[in-house]
């Protein structure tokens, strides 16, 4: 794995083939109907305890195993702002709408929260002893929520530190405390098999929405029709607030679902599970879209960017990282099937030359602008290199090894092709490729398997 570094700052940014977070999720990847890339943002050299980002992505708080924060640019790492205080270390964050305010819940019990332009806290409020177990502001940034571990969620006005409301109905902790976008209701999750609905005003209880195992994360949709819910037992529910009813419930081969989030438009869902995967799912029918792997933790934060395009995520690995969905494409016609480098170009290669080429290194074009290249031999069937992700201008993205979900892209290429012969540019040097022969298996290939072999790994690569 490469790994690119900014010196000033001390953020690295991971470039390389994600690792797999394990065989438990990858039954799943032939349900994806997505792609995606993923970046990766952590502090070199330094234990983390918690990572968030701003609701378009383009900052990122990461706390530290001391009583300090960093916030970054995402785009280039860029230092915004340190954040320190006398107290124990913060292991929840969660940052205002607008990304002008960060609250933090602390090890020595306190919810703490700061300007972070000007890098000053200013308040510091007192939870139950138990602490609190997460943190949110109020739409308009002047309220903080806290969910607590005594089964209440206690809400504060900011500016004089005043308790306005504690919600009081669940009989075990609350896990989680989330206000809806116009700020007039808040939903709770606990672990007492329930999530419940209140007026954030008054903090009158309106609606119990129960569940058959401990709730572990609450949102409401963008427009407060709908709630999504996860539970202990690994299954995502979506309700219908108008009626009180679940209308979806999200499975997959998936644990434990730690976080789960709309998208702003409402039409899609993003899961963070205790298997350390990302899920996306269609928020209409229900259907898994995307199965994004490389956390090497469970993953207890996710989020959309306004435009839906990228997904950021956060997990006990120390890590936040970015999802950035890419651009389905469809190659023009004729244009897919096998081809192969062409080193004697501009003269076509002999035709038993070029059969050999398409048998040990064959360069597989698919019709939505995969392109997978293989290495191999005439014996051993050939294994996938490297592909690229291509749109229909033919620029495409190279990625290393096979095709699968969240890899890191290592580079640019262009794909040029005219007829039976083509160009691919690759970073550093560009190769002249060619159209393969019709291929055609010996007695010794058939009787060795090599022809099942070569046929399921080359044509039965799927993106």
């Amino acid at each position: 794995m490469h790994t690119l570094k900014w010196p000033a700052c001390g953020l690295v940014l991971a470039i390389g083939a994600a690792l797999s977070s394990g065989a438990d999720v990858f039954g799943e990847e032939a349900a994806a109907t997505e792609s995606y890339s993923m970046a990766i943002l952590t502090e070199q050299g330094r234990s983390v305890t918690a990572v968030a980002f701003t609701g378009d992505g383009a900052r990122i708080a990461i706390a530290l195993d001391e009583p300090v924060v960093r916030i970054r640019n995402t785009a280039d790492a860029s230092e915004i702002a340190t954040l320190s205080w006398q107290g124990g270390p913060a292991y929840m964050l969660s940052f205002s709408a607008d990304g002008a305010r960060l609250a933090m819940a602390t090890a020595d019990n306190h919810v703490r929260v700061w300007d972070v332009a000007a890098a000053k806290e200013i308040a510091t409020l007192q939870p139950p002893d138990s602490g609190a177990n997460n943190v949110a502001f109020s739409p308009d940034g002047t309220r903080i929520l806290a969910a607590a571990a005594d089964g209440t969620a206690r809400l504060w006005e900011i500016a004089g530190g005043r308790v306005i409301a504690v919600l009081r109905g669940h009989s075990m902790q609350v896990l989680d405390a989330v206000f809806s976008a116009d700020g007039a209701r808040i939903a709770t999750a606990s672990r007492d098999k329930t999530a419940r609905l209140w007026d954030a005003a008054s903090g009158r209880a309106i609606a119990t929405l129960d569940h058959e195992d401990a709730v572990n994360t609450v949102a409401f949709s963008p427009d407060g029709a709908r709630l999504v819910t996860g539970t202990i037992d690994g299954t995502a529910h979506v309700f219908d607030l108008a009626g009180g009813t679940q209308i979806l419930a999200l499975h997959g081969e998936m644990d434990e679902v730690l976080d789960a989030r709309f998208s702003v438009d409402g039409g899609r869902i993003a899961t963070g599970s205790y298997d350390r995967a990302v899920r996306i799912w269609d928020a209409k029918t229900g259907d898994m879209v995307a199965v994004l792997i490389g956390h090497r933790g469970p993953v207890y934060s996710v989020a959309f960017s306004a435009d839906g395009a990228s997904v950021y995520s956060a997990a006990q690995d120390a890590t936040g990282r970015i999802w950035s969905r890419l651009p389905p494409a469809h190659m023009a016609e004729g244009l897919a099937g096998l081809w192969h480098r062409n080193f004697m170009a501009p003269e076509p290669m002999p035709e038993e030359i070029a059969r050999s080429m398409c048998l040990s290194e064959p360069i597989m074009v698919h019709d939505d602008g995969v392109v997978v290249a293989f290495m191999g031999s005439e014996v051993e069937p050939p294994h996938a290199a490297l592909h690229l992700r291509c749109t229909a201008d033919m620029n495409c993205q190279v990625f290393a090894g096979p095709p699968a979900q969240g890899l890191e892209p290592q580079g640019i290429a262009k794909l040029t092709i005219t007829g039976d012969n083509g160009i691919l540019c690759m970073p550093g040097e560009c190769s002249t490729i060619a159209r393969c022969p019709t291929l055609r298996w010996n007695e010794e290939q058939r009787q060795s398997g090599f022809d099942k072999a070569w046929e399921a790994r080359v044509l039965g690569t799927q993106p």
